[in-house]
């Protein structure tokens, strides 16, 4: 595992901690609904995904050009979605605010009976 893999899982297991503490707080006095589940992780999934291409695109950065050329630009994001690593990585963020997600919803409904 190089470097870049370790800052790709690091910054996106923070990513994934603040996203689904920030959503879960912010619909806290909103009733829940079946749905909540997937939403969150849908939610977590894609801002881990983005995490996960702005790890491997910041190196792109060159003087004057901020990403770098347009060709490799697309062809650092092509090949960074295609990585095992970044499908792990966005499978387990989704399954972490799934989760999140129905341990909510089962606990407001333990709460209601």
């Amino acid at each position: 595992m190089s470097t870049a893999d370790v800052v790709t899982v690091v910054v996106a297991g923070v990513v994934t901690a603040l996203v689904t503490a920030l959503l879960l707080a912010r619909t806290r006095h909103v009733p829940t609904n079946p749905r909540l589940p997937v939403t969150l992780a849908v939610a977590v999934g894609l801002c881990a995904l983005v995490a996960v291409l702005a790890v491997a695109l910041v190196p792109l950065a060159g003087q004057g050009d901020p990403l770098g050329t347009a060709g490799d630009l697309f062809s650092t994001a092509a090949r960074t979605l295609v990585r095992p690593l970044t499908i792990v990585v966005v499978v387990l963020a989704a399954d972490v605010g799934f989760f999140a997600g129905w341990l909510r919803l089962r606990r407001e409904k333990r709460s209601d009976a």
